[in-house]
């Protein structure tokens, strides 16, 4: 097949680029003809990828976001492919691949610790509301031919919040590097990572790795370590964010920044699972969370909130680990406590592991080509 997916960046990070990143080299390996429609590139192209730039008409990132919104499908269609998947909000396209959960959901979660006058800016912002309205029109009926939702959240929420018809929507979860993230890595790099940043050769370690924090839970579980301080754990914070010096400080005004350990932004994650004993993703909101599934394929236990879509891949004892309220301190205390036993955390990796590897890259792959041909057949009998 012939198919064009339109995005924002093509790139490595976050989520959603890494994602289609993985997913474009995959199906060129495949043997199809690949496009990527998008306004920036910031990593190396897959071979047999083609990319093709999306104009901005203008400065600022409302303006990108209508320019890539409304020219991104204009210009793809008229490329003459098979099919279009829009990995973005766009106004039309044939396949919407929903990697984010909604928009208005992500409000709703952000705005539930925030004041009032910074709920009011969020309301009549141009930025917001456009994204809203982008949405809003991206679900109508004469806006797709059918949707991925990466999780069972992410479908409620297109249920609940735009109505969308439950048979238009299938779930095809995410996957990741089965080999790349890998218990034996661990032998490769635990000592030297701890030893890089001074954490303790045998103390336990608990990893938060993303970008986002206060949306990912870092609040909660800064929190979380101060009643926690008595027990040796340390705490890995691998990713970035603006207001990175405010965690910081917060830390410090917490009396545990001797066991909080910012790395900033990193792109060897690999390393960090393997110098970790458990993994914590305790998300206001999270449509999946790529992270926690690739801490699982680790070998190491995962805590995750019950918001976050990954959340729905923890079966059987791991369930025990689903975290309810991700405003709780106490709750997330006592399950980390639960995580301090050396050996319960040797058994959960070991499930946590054998669940992972259902979610490789080249499964995700071909459930997504599954998912394009039928929908190209479709087009071809309408």
């Amino acid at each position: 097949m012939d198919i064009a997916f339109i995005a924002k960046r093509y790139d490595t990070v976050g989520g959603t680029e890494r994602d289609l990143y993985e997913l474009s080299g995959c199906l060129s390996r495949f043997g199809h003809s690949v496009h990527v429609y998008c306004q920036e590139v910031r990593t190396r192209i897959h071979a047999g990828v083609s990319i093709h730039r999306i104009p901005s008409f203008g400065l600022g990132r409302t303006v990108r976001l209508w320019s890539l919104a409304y020219f991104g499908p204009r210009i793809a269609f008229k490329g003459g492919h098979d099919l279009v998947v829009g990995f973005t909000r766009l106004l039309h396209q044939d396949v919407v691949r929903c990697g984010g959960g909604t928009h208005r959901v992500f409000l709703q979660r952000m705005m539930e610790t925030e004041g009032a006058l910074k709920r009011f800016f969020k309301r009549i912002s141009p930025y917001h509301t456009s994204m809203l309205s982008i949405e809003k029109r991206q679900f109508r009926k004469d806006g797709y031919r059918k949707v991925i939702a990466i999780s069972e959240v992410v479908k409620k929420e297109l249920l609940d919040v735009y109505g969308v018809p439950g048979e238009d929507i299938d779930i095809i979860y995410d996957g990741i590097d089965t080999e790349l993230f890998n218990p034996d890595k661990r032998s490769l790099y635990r000592e030297a990572v701890r030893s890089e940043f001074g954490v303790p050769r045998n103390a336990p370690v608990c990893l938060f790795l993303g970008n986002g924090f206060k949306r990912k839970g870092l609040d909660l579980l800064l929190k979380t370590l101060v009643s926690l301080k008595d027990e040796g754990l340390y705490c890995l914070v691998v990713g970035g964010d603006a207001a990175i010096d405010r965690y910081k400080g917060k830390a410090k005004s917490l009396r545990i920044d001797d066991r909080v350990i910012f790395t900033g932004p990193r792109k060897d994650a690999a390393r960090f699972y393997a110098a970790a004993d458990f993994f914590a993703l305790p998300s206001l909101q999270e449509a999946f969370g790529n992270a926690a599934l690739e801490a699982m394929a680790c070998g190491i236990p995962v805590i995750v909130s019950g918001r976050a879509g990954a959340s729905e891949l923890l079966k059987g004892e791991l369930e025990r680990y689903i975290l309810n309220n991700p405003h709780d301190a106490d709750e997330m205390a006592a399950i980390m406590m639960e995580l301090l036993d050396p050996s319960k955390r040797i058994i959960l990796g070991q499930i946590a592991r054998k669940i992972a590897e259902r979610y490789s890259l080249e499964a995700n792959a071909r459930d997504i080509e599954r998912l394009c041909l039928q929908v190209i057949k479709d087009k071809t009998n309408a």
